[in-house]
């Protein structure tokens, strides 16, 4: 890659506003790794269209689709059973239908499945009258070769979109558990529905590629001298063993570990996943395991402060002896907001830290009181 130009980028970075990408929001559905199965949607759906259900919501499902149906939709379809998975003449199962002895619809659940179904087979196997019954294949995107005329075309999106606009008269006796897993559903829906991220800003990106791409490089070799800074403080500082991951390790784009060589459990962090996100360094006085097991017995450590004239009490953690089960625990802690000229040597500003702000002191203190009771 060529060069870095600073100016540039700099002058890039001045005048371009760069698009907020909004997240998806997260869903009980895909927490469950479920999102996008189609017998789970269908269930899910057949509860909510019993209008006898503990949810309250009545016809509200019913009533939406019919309106999505329109002329198309059977006339007066009030009263009617509910089943999925239906069986059909030639071994196929009818996702959900919706039926009486006069009327059906007769619904097609398509997610990220192409439509290979015999809808002929679902048409025939449902015996009421011709103009009683409507077939539908509810996709998550439009399609354009349904192959039998009697089958409507209507999104997921196009119908929870209807169900959340008709909702407002229906809240009032709906129980409100279920309006919000049917909030939980429709934020569902509508991430799989849409793309990740908006035309506008894949266009953004295309329009300003090698610019964003030497930006992504910057950051990469920022996040490079920083680790190298890290590791040569850890290498120097006399007392402590340098630990860090294997190179496909997450943990090693966050932090590296300087270790006791009398225990293993003792630790000093360094946390500097946060430097290229707000400029924050982290360093911590760190116990694990076994270390943690009489957590009351380091209040009879002695800090004497005339052994670092600059240490700083403050940075010992309040939470150290609140009892949780976390295999780890802060014993002393202080984040700092770093200069450009701290970054560029930051190995020497770590160890000016370690050394003047008392956590040496603490990190000696420590291991003498773990190899005393040994």
């Amino acid at each position: 890659m060529a060069e870095l130009n600073h100016t540039t980028l700099q002058v890039f970075l001045d005048e371009i506003i760069i698009p907020k990408i909004k997240k998806r929001e997260k869903t009980f559905l895909g927490i469950a790794k479920q999102p996008h199965y189609e017998n789970v949607l269908s269930n899910i759906y057949a509860f909510y269209f019993n209008t006898e259900e503990e949810h309250g919501l009545k016809d509200l499902f019913i009533t939406s689709l019919l309106e999505l149906l329109e002329d198309k939709a059977p006339a007066n379809f009030i009263d009617f059973d509910i089943e999925t998975e239906y069986p059909t003449n030639k071994n196929g199962r009818i996702d959900l239908l919706l039926f009486n002895s006069e009327q059906a619809i007769i619904i097609e659940n398509k997610v990220y499945h192409t439509l290979e179904n015999n809808l002929d087979d679902y048409w025939d196997t449902i015996k009421v009258p011709e103009p009683n019954k409507v077939g539908i294949v509810l996709s998550m995107f439009q399609v354009h070769d349904i192959k039998n005329a009697n089958f409507e075309n209507i999104t997921h999106f196009q119908f929870i979109t209807k169900v959340m606009r008709n909702l407002g008269p229906y809240l009032f006796k709906a129980n409100d558990k279920y309006v919000v897993f049917l909030k939980d559903l429709a934020q569902n829906i509508t991430n799989l529905s849409k793309p990740v991220m908006e035309e506008k800003d894949l266009k953004f990106f295309l329009g300003n590629q090698s610019k964003i791409n030497q930006l992504a490089s910057f950051k990469g070799q920022v996040r490079e001298h920083i680790a190298t800074q890290v590791e040569q403080a850890g290498n120097s500082i006399e007392g402590v063993v340098l630990q860090r991951g294997r190179s496909n390790d997450k943990q090693n784009k966050r932090l590296r570990y300087y270790t006791s060589p009398k225990h293993s459990e003792l630790m000093i962090t360094v946390l500097f996943e946060d430097i290229l996100k707000n400029g924050n360094l982290k360093l911590i006085v760190e116990l694990r395991g076994g270390l943690l097991k009489n957590r009351s017995k380091y209040k009879s450590v002695k800090f004497f402060k005339e052994e670092n004239q600059a240490f700083e009490p403050e940075i010992l953690s309040n939470n150290f002896y609140k009892e949780d089960k976390n295999p780890w625990a802060h014993f002393a802690y202080k984040a700092y907001k770093l200069t450009s000229e701290q970054l560029a040597n930051l190995a020497s500003f770590i160890q000016e830290r370690l050394a003047n702000d008392g956590f040496m002191t603490v990190f000696k203190a420590l291991e003498k009181e773990v190899e005393s009771v040994k």
